[in-house]
């Protein structure tokens, strides 16, 4: 992946928003569609915006809800994320999905949180 942060970084926890670009095909010899694009990148909005340090701690989302209201535009998508955790260790992740014309949707992850 390519990824330019706009706000945060790897490693340094909480919010965070980063443009994402696929390098490589998701499938062999077929271009990714803007929407492949999408989900593809959507899936790192828990790790951008982690509340833990992922070095100590896993945290896993059982499952991925994307919401769109138009079809993107390109294959670079951003993310803007939002990790919240509970004290059970139980979070959510959150995120504001945009193309280069503006937002395009939600998504949210529930998580599961462990020591490595």
């Amino acid at each position: 992946m390519d990824i330019r942060f706009v706000e945060g970084a790897f490693l340094a926890g909480g919010p965070a928003t980063a443009w994402f670009r696929a390098r490589y095909p998701l499938v062999a010899d077929e271009d990714n569609s803007p929407l492949t694009a999408v989900l593809i990148a959507i899936d790192s909005a828990s790790g951008i915006s982690a509340e833990l340090d992922p070095r100590e701690w896993l945290f896993i989302n059982p499952d991925l809800d994307v919401h769109l209201t138009r079809y993107p535009t390109d294959e670079w998508v951003c993310v803007d994320a939002r990790t919240h955790i509970e004290p059970s260790r139980v979070g959510m992740a959150g995120a504001t999905i945009r193309d280069r014309a503006g937002t395009i949707g939600r998504s949210s992850q529930s998580l599961l949180i462990a020591p490595r």
